[in-house]
């Protein structure tokens, strides 16, 4: 290991498969320097010293490297809105460094995420700005992994985890005046997630078939190109409030509950919703009612109807359990709770004795 150049940067020489390496660390700090040289070393002696994930004329660049992380995630069965949040995240770091000349896997160093995440700051909140990190560390590890680098530039970045913001959630007064001050058919959908505690995605992919009046249940089901966020499904019982306004709903031959409003690309008004225009209406709504609206303003979206459900439940009575079991939550937090099981009758009698109100 020896400097060179102008910039007094560190690099290694050494013999392996019958062939003389000779490049560039990246670095000028003696320190990590000495941590490349021990993972190439490590790599030399273990037999899998990847020659063409080094050499700087072969290496892979920053967009086919993304490019082969998403196709992995979705050979994964990863929901494509998580992997769309991924290419969105890592094209714009690409995007970045390569103002910065860096366009290379092998060119990216801890330096270049400090100036991201300073640029990132500017216009995001900090827990945006960690799950973006996070996710270019991932990137990373997974092409390392791979041997499409011979070294992980930002191994050992350390994240610090932002304290959690406390969420506002709508109080039972603030979405009564929403239903009352709602109108068809918005004012359904607004009950069925506050009603409901299901994310407006997954109500957006409900089949009329899901609504099982009879039997008093409403179904969230992960289907092909349609799938729930935790690829899971999971049923509701319907509180008796819902269930007239789902009676009430129009009769017909239709496949989603709920449909958009007709449009040039769809004249017959048989494609599902669209779920910004369902956030910016309801925003707009709140703003009508004086009621604080959009994060930008510490307000609420239609996402908060899912954290006034929960909050609405639990404070009147029902266990935290039974409600996880409801929003489809599936995380166990001790292993009592691997143990427990939510019957029928018990769901149902619970729900029926929730608070809920239009008026």
């Amino acid at each position: 290991m020896y400097r060179k150049g102008k910039a007094k940067t560190y690099w290694v020489r050494f013999w392996c498969n019958g062939a003389d390496h000779k490049f560039s660390l990246k670095t000028r700090y003696k320190s990590e320097a000495r941590k490349k040289a021990t993972e190439i070393a490590a790599q030399v002696e273990a037999g899998n010293f990847q020659k063409t994930a080094l050499e700087p004329e072969q290496a892979l660049a920053m967009s086919d490297g993304v490019q082969q992380y998403i196709r992995y995630l979705q050979s994964e069965g990863r929901a494509p809105k998580t992997w769309g949040r991924y290419l969105g995240e890592l094209k714009s770091f690409t995007e970045f460094t390569a103002t910065r000349g860096a366009t290379r896997m092998d060119a990216i160093t801890m330096l270049h995420l400090d100036d991201y995440r300073d640029h990132r700051r500017q216009s995001c909140k900090p827990r945006t700005v960690h799950h973006e990190s996070v996710v270019i560390k991932q990137f990373f590890r997974w092409c390392r992994r791979r041997n499409l680098i011979a070294i992980n530039p930002v191994a050992d970045y350390e994240l610090q985890k932002p304290r959690p913001a406390k969420m506002p959630k709508p109080t039972n007064e603030q979405v009564r005046q929403v239903l009352r001050a709602a109108v068809e058919p918005r004012m359904t959908q607004y009950a069925v997630l506050a009603f409901t505690g299901m994310r407006v995605s997954e109500m957006q992919h409900l089949l009329l078939s899901d609504v099982d009046l009879e039997g008093n249940w409403v179904s969230i089901v992960s289907r092909a190109g349609a799938r729930t966020k935790t690829q899971m499904d999971w049923r509701v019982p319907i509180h008796p409030i819902l269930r007239e306004l789902l009676l009430a709903l129009p009769k017909g031959k239709r496949k989603w509950l709920f449909t958009a409003a007709r449009s040039s690309k769809f004249p017959n008004g048989d494609h599902w919703l669209n779920v910004k225009t369902i956030n910016d209406e309801f925003k707009a709504l709140l703003k009508t009612l004086s009621i604080p609206a959009g994060r930008d303003q510490d307000g609420f979206t239609i996402h908060s109807l899912r954290g006034f459900f929960k909050s609405h439940c639990v404070n009147h009575g029902v266990p935290r359990e039974v409600v996880d079991s409801w929003q489809g939550h599936t995380m166990r937090a001790t292993a009592s709770d691997m143990y427990y099981c939510l019957p029928d009758d018990v769901s149902q009698d619970w729900m029926a004795k929730v608070p809920f109100s239009l008026e």
